[in-house]
This record gives C-alpha cells, structure tokens and sequence, in this order.
C-alpha cells in the first residue's frame, strides 16, 4: 500500500497565502488589482484570473466560477467555502460548487473496489428500507440499517485496541421538510426491532438529560412492577439488564440539538456534553446530584438516529460553531440528499411484513452475544423471607435500614465482551485512510467543520466494520469488512459536503422552521382536516410548542398569504388547513 505524505510545518504558512489569495481574488472581483502578495499554490489559477483582469475587469467572476467548475483547482471553492480563517465574502458559491467532494487516493479507492463489501443481513436490511421507503433517499436506507446492527450491539462488541473500541453510531437525517420522507425511515426501524422483540433497548421518546442518566444507572423499578404479568415483569429485567446501553430514536432532532445548543448552562445543556461523553464508551460514567446523591453507570453506550430540516441545524452551526470546533457535530454521520433529488413513488400496496429472516438473523446474534445476570428483588418479600428463616431482628438499627430500601432493588452482572481482532492488513488500511483524509483537508484548504469530520470517519469506518465482522460469527475484521466500512463512511463524507453546501447556501427559500414545521404538521398529521393554532403546536413537537400559538398563528397567516394552505375564521379561532383542490 502506498504511504501518503501528511501535512508538515508550513501548514502555518499556508493559512497565510490562503488569506492572502482571498483577499486578492476578492479585490479583482470589485475591480481593483493591489499590488499581489505571496499567494503559494493558488499563483496558477490566479494567472488566469489576471489575465482576464486585463482583458476585461466585469468578467473575471465568470472565469472564477469556470475554474471552480473544471474541478482543476479544487483549493478555489474551499477559499470561499466558509473558511473559519477569514470573514464571509461577498462572493457565493452555488450548491454544485460547494458540493465538491475531494477524491480519495485511487490505492484506497481500489480497496473498495477490488473488495467483496457484500454482506447477507445489512443488505436485506437495506433492501427492506428500498422496497417499503420509496420516496425516501437511497443514504438513509443504508445509514438506518447500520444505525440497526450498532443498537442491538449494545457495546457487546469489543476490539481490544488502545483503551478499547466499542460501536455506537450517531446518524442524522437530514432533508427539508416533506421532501424526502425523512422520518419514514425511523419508523421502519422501530418496526424491526419491535418484530425482533428489542425495544427494551431503545429509551424514552422524549427524555430529559437527568432522566436519561437516572435511568441508565438502571436502579429505577416502577412501583407497579409486581402487577404486571409475567411478559411484562420480563420486559422490565431486560431493560433494567442493558440499562447503561441505550439507543435513541428522535424525529426532529434539529429542534432539540438547537434547545440544547441554546441552553447555556440550563439543565437542558447536560444534554450536549452527554452526546460527547456517551459516544467516546468511557468504563464509568458518574453522576452526583444533591437530591439523589451519585449514581454510577457501568459500561454507558449511547446510539441515536435523528432527523432535522437544514433550516433547524443552520442557527447553531455556522461555519465558527462551537458545535465543530469541540468535536460535537463530528461524532454524528449526516445523511444528506441532494436538493435537486425528488422521489415520488408511493409504498406498495399492502400491509408492512418483517421478513422473517432478517428477525431471525438479527435475534440469533442479539443471543449470542450474550445477555447479563440481572434479577429484581422485591425487599419486602425478601425480608420476609429472612425473617421466616432466621427469626426477626428486633434491632432498631436493622430495622431502620430495612425501612429506607426501595421497593425493589436491582442486581446484575457485568456486560458480556464478544472479542473482535483487527489484523495488520486492516490496521494498516485505516491508518492510511485516517491520513490521506487529514492530507486532503489540508491540501484542499477545508476548514474546521470538515476537518473534523474527516478524522473521525476512520474510526466509524472501523466500528461498522467491526459489527459486520460480529454479526457473521467472526472473531477478526478482514478487509472485506472494512472495505464496506469505508465505502459507507465514503458516501457519508460526499453526503456532509452536500450538508455544508446547504447550509452555507442563503438563498431565501420562503419560509423558515417554523414555517416549515407548520406545513409538515398541517399535511401530514391532521387527515385533511382543519385546526387552531393552539391544535398544531401541541402537534408539533418542541419547536413548535417553544414557539407558542401566536408564534404559529403567525406562521401560519404567512403560509396562507403565499397560498400554501387555508384559513377559516380569525384570531385565536382561526382554523388551518391543506388547501383545496380545485
């Protein structure tokens, strides 16, 4: 495998002439030519921009936008691609411009290529997303049928590299609203592993940050636990035995993502240090607080699956976010189709049916990667027992303690390790993967928010891999696990340029989130029918109800005045609907 060079010390100085190639490139396009500075590698397509300065000064953006467009010059568009090193430009990039994926090294190309990256079970899962989610882009079924295997793995699967790797994966799906069908696919996904039997392992829809930690202690049993049948008392054991190890799904997580961001220091901002915290798979996590004391989790694990409009995602992450520079955004993989796509065939006609074998295939290794001693002991049925058995203690020490036991109490085991071993060919191709990605950003002059996402795509590229190489009973990941680690991780990195290019993009597009949240909940969730304000805001999750019903009253009279939807009455009696078809 051929070594790539990594970047060297002058990466200083190229910060330098980048600015400075900017700012003359910026004077030329105003119609000024300043004495020219040093501007290293960018002096070749400069020339072309001089010479056409002189021959006709109005012209020279047509020429700049024929550079970036020839892909020649690829270090043009990241110029102006939102770099954190200098202020906005008055010059814009278009979509197509901005979405100008840096290629990888053909050797690593080859390895994709030449590999066998078929795999029985992710496929039939993808296949199953295809068949039912047809207007739902092609990235999501493949996301959503990894996010599947990192779920069920529930930091089962182990490689035993540094401190440890384990296979948590944060995915992100992301569309405007009504054009994708985006939160579709999180509903399929729940249907799997509701046929598999494995909701015991996803977490509450909506959740609090302290909730969510108290809960993953795992020491909490509901105190109607000894009414319910056998099936349900089951339901719980198991909950309570991967109660460390969650998965999370959350349509509209934009809207939380921005409450969290927002936050500042509320108790809702523990949220974002947890989505940090929980990914990176520490050995304990501990939480202390004055009302219940600490609380320790063992082994924690957190995957989620979200989706979010760009609208959402654009206030909390410009180009200088905090969201980027601590490594946040980077631990998610966003999923992002193109904004010209457009799928319009319907489901097929029938009621939804699980294949049988991909429920089998996916139960059969959930057992065998094994489960954790757990039992709830009822202390009162306990203590009756020892007192039966050795007589009562008529200590008033030993009484008192017996009265502040909960209800019921918790003990389990440790959590099963299924032991995964990497070989040097696969440790050796993704280190050069992790190297010719930082040499791109580099020689590309990306900034932050890509620079970070390209370093962490080796290690997702490794964890899927490691799930393929568990879910097919293998003790090591070869090449060809990683080759389609790295093929997915490959389409992941195309889909964040097109996230970046949408973001940055400015052009009005006539309505914001809210509005868009209005629209959505008004054509999807009413049935046709009319409703209030009030009505559509209770409908339409956090954002909406933050917002209140004057925010969406409002909202909602500017859909009306552009005719995207009806009216009926005024004031806080107004009712909304789909408009009629004439």
């Amino acid at each position: 495998m051929v070594s790539i060079v990594t970047p060297s010390i002058h990466a200083q100085n190229g910060h330098t002439t980048d600015a400075n190639a900017r700012q003359y490139i910026e004077a030329l396009l105003a119609g000024t030519r300043p004495e020219k500075p040093d501007v290293g590698r960018y002096a070749g397509p400069i020339s072309y921009l001089d010479e056409e300065f002189d021959r006709n000064p109005g012209n020279v953006e047509n020429v700049l936008r024929a550079l970036i467009k020839s892909k020649k010059y690829p270090e043009l568009a990241a110029l102006f691609n939102g770099s954190a090193t200098s202020e906005p430009s008055s010059f814009q990039l278009s979509s197509d411009e901005q979405s100008n994926v840096p290629e990888l090294p053909q050797e690593l190309q080859n390895l994709i290529d030449q590999n066998d990256t078929s795999s029985l079970v992710l496929d039939a899962i993808i296949d199953f997303f295809r068949y039912w989610c047809t207007r739902s882009y092609e990235g999501y079924h493949e996301a959503a049928a990894v996010w599947i295997l990192s779920a069920i793995a529930a930091r089962r699967v182990f490689l035993n590299w540094r401190t440890g790797v384990w296979t948590p994966l944060y995915v992100m799906i992301v569309s405007e609203s009504t054009s994708h069908a985006k939160t579709e696919v999180p509903k399929y996904v729940w249907e799997i592993l509701n046929a598999c039997g494995l909701t015991y392992l996803l977490t509450s829809d909506e959740i609090s940050p302290q909730k969510m930690l108290s809960n993953m202690a795992g020491q909490y049993v509901p105190r109607n636990y000894s009414t319910k049948d056998r099936d349900g008392k089951e339901y719980i054991r198991l909950s309570k035995a991967f109660s460390g190890q969650h998965s999370w799904i959350y349509d509209e997580f934009g809207n939380k993502l921005q409450e969290t961001v927002n936050a500042r220091g509320s108790y809702v901002s523990l949220l974002y240090s947890l989505l940090k915290q929980l990914y990176d798979c520490k050995k304990t996590y501990k939480y202390d607080t004055r009302g219940y004391g600490e609380e320790i989790i063992d082994m924690p694990y957190l995957s989620l699956i979200g989706t979010a409009s760009p609208a959402c995602l654009k206030p909390v992450m410009s180009a200088k976010s905090a969201t980027w520079t601590d490594g946040t955004a980077a631990r998610f993989a966003w999923v992002v189709p193109p904004k010209d796509e457009l799928k319009l065939q319907s489901a097929p006609n029938e009621p939804l049916v699980i294949p049988q074998a991909i429920i089998d295939a996916l139960q059969k290794w959930h057992f065998r990667l094994g489960f954790p001693a757990c039992q709830i002991i009822d202390t009162a049925e306990q203590e009756a027992m020892l007192e039966q058995a050795f007589g009562e203690d008529k200590g008033n020490k030993k009484k008192k303690e017996s009265s502040n036991r909960p209800p019921f109490e918790v003990e389990k085991g440790d959590l099963p390790q299924s032991v995964i071993y990497m070989s040097n060919e696969v440790y050796q191709a993704q280190d050069e993967y992790y190297k010719a990605l930082a040499t791109l950003g580099f020689n590309h002059g990306l900034d932050e928010r890509f620079k970070s996402t390209y370093g962490r795509l080796p290690e997702k590229a490794l964890r899927i891999a490691m799930l393929l190489a568990s879910l097919e009973n293998s003790l090591h990941v070869n090449m060809r696990h990683f080759a389609r680690g790295m093929q997915i991780t490959e389409h992941w990195r195309r889909d964040f340029h097109e996230l970046i290019a949408q973001l940055s993009n400015d052009t009005p597009t006539g309505h914001g989130a809210i509005e868009d949240k209005v629209l959505e909940v008004i054509t999807t969730k009413l049935d046709g029918k009319m409703a209030t304000s009030y009505t559509i805001a209770r409908l339409g999750g956090t954002l909406l109800r933050k917002a209140g019903t004057e925010e969406v009253r409002k909202a909602g009279d500017e859909l009306v005045a552009v005719q995207l939807i009806r009216k009926e009455g005024s004031g806080k009696a107004a009712m909304y609907g789909v408009k009629e078809e004439k």
